[in-house]
């Protein structure tokens, strides 16, 4: 009984800011991950708004092998201990809480304005996607961001097969984004 009580069955997940904690269906811990960096987690964390996250735990087979994965998408702390903006970070584990990738989107996006140079290093994360994009059964994390100040915005795609970021900036204010799978792929 006891063996089954503290299985490593992946249910939940819970993050305090620092330390992620995997959940089994008996609703006990039998795994933390302490992040290398410190998120400042924000109470109202809705997905269905456009105000900013602070992170993101899903629960979801993302590398396609049928088993179940836990990806964290974080902004870690950059500017202050009251913000909720700073460098992207997304990270998959194994169902047991070992890391398989860890991409980061930027420390800073160098940007040009009336020819003036100048660097963006906090970001807001406002939305994200996970889905197969390329049809390969791995599942790639899409996220839509915003500085500060709101310009530029931006798309990151991650590809968590790869663990690494391709960063799309607009100088404006992104509107919406829709995200869909190929046709031709899936």
């Amino acid at each position: 009984f006891s063996v089954v009580f503290f299985s490593k069955d992946l249910n939940s997940a819970r993050f305090d800011g620092q330390r992620i904690e995997l959940v089994n269906r008996f609703n006990r811990v039998y795994r933390e991950v302490d992040l290398p960096y410190r998120v400042n987690v924000k109470d109202d964390n809705n997905y269905d708004d456009t105000s900013g996250k602070s992170h993101r735990l899903l629960i979801d087979d993302i590398d396609g092998d049928g088993n179940r994965d836990l990806l964290f998408i974080g902004v870690g702390v950059n500017s202050g201990d009251t913000d909720h903006f700073g460098t992207l970070h997304v990270h998959l584990f194994d169902g047991e809480g070992n890391e398989q990738n860890h991409a980061v989107a930027f420390d800073s996006i160098e940007a040009v304005a009336a020819d003036t140079s100048f660097f963006v290093t906090d970001i807001s994360y406002n939305k994200d996607v996970v889905i197969d994009l390329d049809g390969d059964g791995f599942k790639e994390v899409v996220t839509y961001f915003v500085e500060r100040l709101e310009a530029p915005s931006g798309v990151v795609v991650f590809s968590m097969k790869e663990g690494a970021a391709k960063t799309f900036i607009h100088w404006g204010h992104i509107q919406k984004m829709i995200v869909r799978e190929n046709a031709e792929t899936g």
